[in-house]
């Protein structure tokens, strides 16, 4: 059949199970984003936070991004090095995580041009599937929802075509179990620095006499900690997961709409009701963060379709890639990609803005 019929023409495979686990991982990541909404004021933004990491920005809240991104990926990282990859919950058992083999389903070249356009995406159209999903709907915001619908089309679309053409990429030989080892090592030891300047962040943000304005960095520690397990419990840091939602075949996985599903629907009733409606601030800031630009410009269309192309193709997002960071040396390629697609937008606007005056002062010489 061709390429329209086998997109249209697929099944739903519901377990009911794998959905309650979805929903309750969903309801966590909203916790954490209304948390961090009502004590901070701030929307979590992964991309966005990890944009300010790798720039270094201090002018941009450097100090407590560190933090709730430490708390994002601890957990995970435990969980990955020392259980195995699976925990249990009221005697349900939770694979978090793909077996470490299941990355080399997609060749080096795969995993740099996705990393490449998730970073590229989410830098232009500012904002990935935390900011302009789980935190961009619940503020109704109208950018959002266009991002959203960018997103979430070419990722399904882009998924799909590669999964009936998977030798365009191709796999990959992998790691030797040398190479592979010596990363886990090297992995811990980066995580276990990371914790270590977490906690001197917080330390040094807490004076004498305990105001509790200065307490971010520990409440962005803990937001992270509740945002990292959302994302295990809900299994969004299991590629093979976000593939069977994206992909449109006969088995067919809906459940991460019910992460999305509950995680908006909480912020709804946080951002709305209580931190619009019953607080007249946030508690540790003089104001609620709310998106400057309410434009529905090229970029908030743009930006989103190549984002969803890159997550289509890797099966990551920002904030999994971050978490996957500490379980596979795949992500020495992906999560580099990512950081250069960010950084190469600014120049990318700054060329276009440049052509358009050129054109312009053209036109008017003429």
């Amino acid at each position: 059949s061709s390429n329209l019929g086998f997109m249209l023409d697929f099944k739903m495979s519901f377990d009911e199970t794998e959905c309650k686990w979805a929903l309750i991982g969903g309801l966590l990541i909203g916790l954490s984003s209304s948390l961090n909404y009502l004590i901070q004021g701030k929307i979590t933004g992964l991309s966005g936070m990890f944009s300010t990491l790798i720039r270094g920005d201090r002018s941009e809240g450097l100090s407590w991004k560190i933090c709730f991104l430490t708390g994002l990926v601890l957990l995970p990282a435990y969980i990955y090095q020392y259980e195995n990859g699976t925990f249990t919950i009221c005697n349900h058992t939770i694979v978090a995580f793909d077996p470490a083999i299941s990355f080399a389903s997609l060749s080096f070249v795969g995993y740099a041009l996705g990393g490449f356009l998730v970073g590229f995406g989410t830098k232009l159209g500012n904002g990935c599937t935390s900011g302009h999903g789980v935190c961009g709907l619940p503020n109704l915001s109208k950018r959002s929802l266009v991002a959203v619908c960018c997103f979430m089309g070419s990722g399904i679309v882009v998924s799909t075509f590669f999964s009936k053409h998977p030798d365009i990429f191709g796999t990959s030989s992998g790691f030797s179990k040398e190479w592979a080892d010596f990363y886990h090592i090297a992995s811990t030891i980066v995580l276990s620095l990371m914790l270590l300047l977490t906690l001197v962040q917080i330390v040094q943000s807490i004076p004498k006499h305990l105001p509790i304005d200065k307490l971010e960095c520990l409440f962005g520690f803990l937001e992270g900690l509740i945002f990292g397990a959302g994302l295990m419990i809900s299994g969004m840091t299991r590629r093979s997961k976000i593939f069977g939602f994206l992909r449109l075949s006969d088995s067919w996985d809906p459940s991460l709409m019910f992460v999305m599903g509950g995680a908006v629907c909480l912020n709804l009733i946080t951002f709305q009701i209580i931190g619009k409606r019953m607080m007249k601030r946030p508690v540790l800031s003089l104001s609620f963060q709310s998106p400057k630009n309410k434009e529905i410009d090229w970029k908030v269309v743009v930006g989103p379709l190549i984002f969803g192309a890159g997550w289509g193709l890797s099966g990551l997002c920002p904030g999994p890639g971050m978490i996957v960071f500490f379980e596979t040396p795949f992500m020495l390629i992906f999560m580099p990609m990512v950081a250069v697609g960010q950084l190469l937008v600014p120049y990318a606007l700054a060329k276009i803005k440049k052509d358009q005056i050129i054109k312009l002062l053209s036109k008017r010489s003429i």
